[in-house]
């Protein structure tokens, strides 16, 4: 991939499942099933391919106050979820040995984030 190719931006990008719209999918699922959680992946699909075509006026429209909100936002919405799974959602939520595997996770996390490789920080995703 060249930085000449009409597709893509010359980088090759892993993408990955990300946590942003878990809540709207949980949503959806709620609402109309998974045809709907589709429906919208379909829909967002094309909405970043348009983006992405014109991405340096879009940068325009994002500054970092705005970007900061976002990311601000996203993560307040994952509390629950993250409050809920470090308890270990079960009949036996918030046992010491639930909180205390979460927290040897959490610092594990930490951990490798400050003082690890870039190779070793991937792989910490594999925890989660």
């Amino acid at each position: 991939m060249s930085k000449n190719d009409p597709v893509g931006f010359g980088l090759l990008g892993v993408h990955v499942t990300s946590f942003t719209f878990v809540p709207m999918a949980i949503t959806a699922v709620n609402s109309g099933g998974l045809a709907l959680v589709f429906g919208m992946v379909l829909a967002v699909f094309l909405v970043e391919i348009i983006i992405s075509r014109l991405i340096k006026e879009t940068k325009k429209l994002f500054p970092p106050v705005v970007n900061g909100i976002v990311v601000m936002l996203i993560g307040l919405g994952l509390m629950e979820t993250g409050i809920t799974n470090f308890g270990a959602e079960a009949e036996d939520f918030g046992s010491i040995q639930n909180l205390l595997l979460g927290s040897f996770l959490l610092i594990i996390i930490i951990a490798t984030n400050r003082f690890g490789r870039a190779l070793v920080k991937l792989g910490q995703l594999q925890l989660v």
